[in-house]
C-alpha cells in the first residue's frame, strides 16, 4: 500500500517506520510547529521525505494527518470533498477540539451533560463575572479559532490567581481573543476514546489517563504529555456516556479518525467532560502502537471503508516521556539541540517509540582510540517515548524506568519517574462507579 504521512505534529517517525518494515511504501511530509524546530528529524532512517503533499495526494492510497494546524485544514478540505482517503481531522473535527464553546454545545445537544461555562472577549467582563460568583472557583481556557495553543489554560486556586493571571495575559498580548470560564469540577480527570470510520465506532474503546506537568508531583508548567497510562477494552462505561451519543454527529461531519474525550468523573459519579482530542494524540499514538497487533495501516484503510479489523491487546501499556532541555519551552538554536548521541539506544529499541531523532555520526572509544560511529542522535528536545505493556499499572512504570535508565545521553535528560503514581488512590474513586474496570494499580 502507498502510504503519505501528513506530519504537522511531529508524531510520524515511529509508525512510518512500522509501515515500512510491513512493506509499505512510504512517503513523508513533516513540517515542525515551529520554526525554532529541526527539519532533520528521521533523516538516515530510510523513509522518503518529501518537500510537498500535494503532488503526492493521488498516488497514496492511504493518507494520515496528524494534527491539525489550521492551514493544512483548510488545504485539505477539497480533497475530503472529493473523497480522498484521509484518516485525521477535517475542518469540522478540528473545530470541535479547537472551538471549546462549540464542543460543549455539540456535547450538550446529543445530550451529555457539561460542567457550567459562560465565554468572553473582554477582561472586564470576566472580571465582573469572576466577582459576581465569589463562591466558585474557575477553569479558564482559550476558545474559538485564536491561534492560542489549547495547553494554555490554568486552573484557579483562587479568586486572587485567576484575576493575575488574566491580568498578565493581557499585559503581555497573550490574553485569547475568545476564552471561557468553566466551573471547577473535583473529582478524578480521565479520557476516553475510540476510532471512528464509515461505518461507525471500531469496537475497541480506550480508556487514558494524561500527566501533563514536567516535573514528578503534578509540579510545573503542563506539557503535551510527561506520560500515559492506557488500555483498550471492548466495554466501556465512559464510552457508552461519552462517545457513542456522538455517533449521529460524526456521521453528519463524515469525520474518520480518533476521537477521544477528556473528562472529570465527581465524587457523585457524574462524567463531566472537558475537550475534545480529534487528531493522534501526543505521546497517545506512540504508545497505542504497542497495543495494536499485526499490520500498522491495514486497518486504518480497512475503518475508511466501513470495516472494522483492528485487533489489539487489552493489557495495561505505559509511556515516559523523555526529553532534554529547554524541553518544553523550545527557545534555545535548534542547532544546539541536534546531533547529541544516544548510546546504548540500539539495546533497548524495541521497548521505545522514537520521536526526534535521526542517524548521526559521534565519538565512541574502542581499543584505546577516539573513532566515529554512525547511530542514533538528537534531533529535537522530546526524543522518545519508553512504553511496555503490563498486567498492572505499577509494573508498567518499573519497566519504562529500565528501559530509560540503560540509555546513556550527555545532556541532562528529563523524564517523570512516577507516572502512574496517582492512580494508586484515583483508581478506587472511579471504579466504586463502574468505570475503568479491571485496571490494577499493583
Amino acid at each position: 500500500m502507498n502510504i503519505l504521512c501528513i506530519d504537522t505534529f511531529e508524531m510520524g517517525l515511529d509508525w512510518l517506520l512500522r509501515c515500512k518494515v510491513a512493506g509499505h511504501k512510504v512517503k513523508w511530509w513533516y513540517k515542525p510547529v515551529t520554526e525554532n524546530m529541526s527539519m532533520k528529524v528521521g533523516d538516515g532512517f530510510g523513509i522518503e521525505k518529501v518537500p510537498s503533499w500535494k503532488p503526492h495526494m493521488d498516488w497514496a492510497d492511504l493518507i494520515v494527518l496528524t494534527g491539525n494546524t489550521n492551514e493544512i485544514i483548510a488545504e485539505l478540505e477539497p480533497y475530503w470533498a472529493k473523497g480522498f482517503p484521509i484518516f485525521g481531522p477535517n475542518q469540522a473535527a478540528t473545530d470541535l477540539e479547537k472551538n471549546r464553546e462549540l464542543g460543549l454545545k455539540v456535547l450538550k445537544d446529543s445530550g451529555i451533560k457539561v460542567v457550567p461555562f459562560k465565554t468572553f472577549t473582554k477582561l472586564a467582563d470576566a472580571e465582573a463575572y469572576i466577582l459576581a460568583n465569589p463562591k466558585k472557583l474557575f477553569v479558564v481556557k482559550p476558545s474559538g479559532d485564536t491561534g492560542v495553543c489549547r495547553a494554555m489554560s490554568h486552573v484557579s486556586k483562587s479568586m486572587d490567581d485567576l484575576i493575575y493571571t488574566l491580568r498578565k495575559w493581557e499585559a503581555d498580548g497573550d490574553l485569547p481573543k475568545e476564552f471561557l470560564l468553566q466551573e471547577k469540577i473535583k473529582g478524578v480527570e480521565v479520557g476516553v476514546g475510540g476510532w471512528f470510520g464509515k461505518a461507525g465506532w471500531s469496537k475497541w474503546w480506550e480508556e487514558n489517563f494524561e500527566f501533563k506537568p514536567l516535573m514528578p508531583g503534578d509540579i510545573g508548567p503542563n506539557c503535551d504529555e510527561q506520560g500515559t497510562v492506557m488500555r483498550y477494552t471492548k466495554k466501556s462505561k465512559l464510552a457508552d456516556m461519552l462517545l457513542k451519543p456522538l455517533t449521529s454527529y460524526l456521521h453528519k461531519i463524515n469525520y474518520r479518525g480518533n476521537v477521544d474525550v477528556n473528562c472529570i468523573v465527581g465524587d457523585d459519579g457524574t462524567p463531566w467532560p472537558l475537550e475534545f482530542t480529534c487528531r493522534l494524540g501526543d505521546p497517545a499514538w506512540c504508545i497505542q502502537q504497542k497495543i495494536h497487533q499485526g499490520d500498522p495501516a491495514d486497518w486504518m484503510k480497512d475503518l475508511l471503508e466501513g470495516h472494522d479489523t483492528l485487533q489489539a491487546i487489552t493489557d495495561i501499556v505505559v509511556g515516559v516521556v523523555y526529553t532534554q532541555p529547554d524541553y518544553p519551552f523550545h527557545e534555545k538554536p535548534v542547532e544546539e539541540l541536534e546531533g547529541i548521541p544516544l548510546y546504548k539506544l540500539e539495546t533497548v529499541w524495541n521497548d521505545v517509540c522514537p520521536k526526534k531523532l535521526m542517524i548521526g555520526e559521534y565519538p565512541v572509544v574502542k581499543a584505546g582510540k577516539v573513532i566515529q560511529r554512525s547511530g542514533y542522535v538528537s534531533a529535537g528536545s522530546s526524543l522518545l517515548v519508553a512504553v511496555h505493556t503490563a498486567k498492572t499499572i505499577q509494573k508498567g512504570n518499573e519497566l519504562c524506568l529500565e528501559t530509560i535508565k540503560q540509555i546513556e545521553f550527555p545532556n541532562s535528560p528529563m523524564y517523570r519517574n512516577d507516572i502512574g503514581q496517582a492512580l494508586e488512590e484515583e483508581l478506587p474513586l472511579l471504579q466504586k462507579h463502574g468505570f475503568v474496570v479491571g485496571v490494577k494499580y499493583a
